[in-house]
């Protein structure tokens, strides 16, 4: 699951806390659950994702951005719920994408994996929460039709992640272990896999600009 979220999806893990928040706080009314979500990074992700790819006209009315994530987070709870009683459900399985060789993500960052995740995030995150993995029956595959997503570089310029963290997670993508630093991981990956060395510089490149461009 690390390594199929890891370097593009960070989202997954933003909504993979939420739940978390969720499951602390599950007997709380609806309604607080929506106040505290506003505070949240999911809102920042509702936002500067889903908004932004999706929904752009709401970026401009803030009633009505404010009211369909109330319904995001409504829908949020009722899919935690559905996975807390019978867990993940297979008629509903995750949809993930295929490419073939090298490709640019739509950030423009370089990609070399040929699994990628569409639809279905939200189920992935309960697996992320719970340590698991995808198996048989969880997920169906087709071919891309456009660029793969790169939802981390929207996300950096508006979160709080400390290049630490951010190392880490990258590090599911690119190594065996999780490292805190970029010389260790670069270094990692040059060892281990060299020919993967121009797409993990190229992933850092394109965040690092992100970053600058917001700043």
């Amino acid at each position: 699951m690390a390594s199929l979220i890891s370097p593009l999806r960070y989202d997954i893990v933003i909504r993979s806390r939420f739940f978390v928040r969720l499951r602390e706080r599950q007997r709380e009314p609806l309604s607080k659950l929506q106040e505290v979500a506003r505070g949240d990074d999911y809102f920042t992700w509702f936002k500067h994702v889903e908004c932004f790819r999706f929904y752009p006209q709401l970026l401009a009315d803030p009633d009505a951005l404010m009211a369909r994530f109330d319904d995001r987070v409504a829908r949020a709870v009722a899919t935690f719920t559905s996975y807390q009683r019978v867990g993940f459900n297979r008629r509903h399985p995750v949809s993930i994408v295929t490419t073939r060789g090298p490709i640019a993500a739509d950030s423009g960052a370089l990609v070399d994996r040929s699994v990628h995740i569409a639809d279905g995030c939200h189920r992935l995150a309960l697996l992320h929460m719970n340590h698991l993995d995808l198996g048989p029956g969880m997920y169906r595959t087709r071919p891309a039709t456009r660029p793969v997503l790169d939802n981390t570089a929207l996300l950096l310029p508006h979160i709080d992640l400390e290049e630490a963290d951010y190392v880490r997670f990258l590090s599911c993508g690119f190594a065996a272990e999780r490292y805190g630093e970029l010389d260790g991981l670069r270094a990692a990956v040059e060892r281990d896999a060299p020919h993967r060395l121009p797409v993990l510089d190229s992933v850092v490149s394109t965040h690092r600009q992100a970053r600058l461009r917001a700043g």
